[in-house]
């Protein structure tokens, strides 16, 4: 099951980005999660036949921000989709910080201030 922190990233990701799969997000389900100290990866899977009208594969999150209690320069996103859903969710430090592994107080933007 998506956290908070990721299920807001990835609406406000698709929000700005590729609407059509907004939709998705309930059906997806968290297959595994790797915590690299600067950042982690969100492995996703669903069994929603909605797919984007495209098959290849594609990168969003290019404008996504966040701010998180207790970093400094806040993190990015990089948010995969194969075979026309999810597939994986990159959560970055802009500066090498560490991310803590629960997130609890965040504020997302699409512009670095």
């Amino acid at each position: 099951m998506l956290n908070k922190f990721e299920s807001v990233a990835m609406g406000s990701i698709l929000e700005r980005e590729a609407p059509d799969l907004l939709g998705c997000i309930p059906t997806l389900e968290v297959t595994g999660r790797t915590h690299t100290g600067v950042g982690f990866f969100t492995d996703l899977s669903s069994e929603s036949s909605r797919k984007v009208a495209s098959d290849q594969n594609l990168t969003f999150g290019k404008t996504a921000y966040a701010d998180i209690d207790g970093l400094r320069h806040g993190v990015g996103f990089v948010l995969y989709v194969g075979d026309g859903l999810p597939s994986l969710l990159e959560v970055f430090s802009h500066a090498g910080e560490e991310i803590p592994r629960n997130i609890q107080k965040f504020r997302f933007r699409n512009t670095i201030e």
